[in-house]
């Protein structure tokens, strides 16, 4: 049986914030994304934003809660 592994992005969004996010990749996703791809992301309880991925990683935000 194979471990089946955890990708996280770090995310550009056009917000007024100076910082990357980061988020779990879907797991159909996983091998599948790279930096400079555009997503869809939620943002918030109720926004849907672009964003660029910046990078593909395999460590969770602190406090990421999955």
């Amino acid at each position: 049986m194979t471990e089946r592994k955890t990708e996280f992005v770090d995310i550009m969004l056009p917000v007024p914030i100076p910082q990357l996010f980061t988020y779990r990749v879907p797991i159909d996703l996983t091998g599948k994304t790279q930096p400079g791809q555009r997503v869809i992301v939620p943002f918030g309880s109720k926004k849907i934003l672009t964003g660029i991925i910046s990078r593909v990683h395999e460590k969770a935000a602190p406090g990421h809660r999955g």
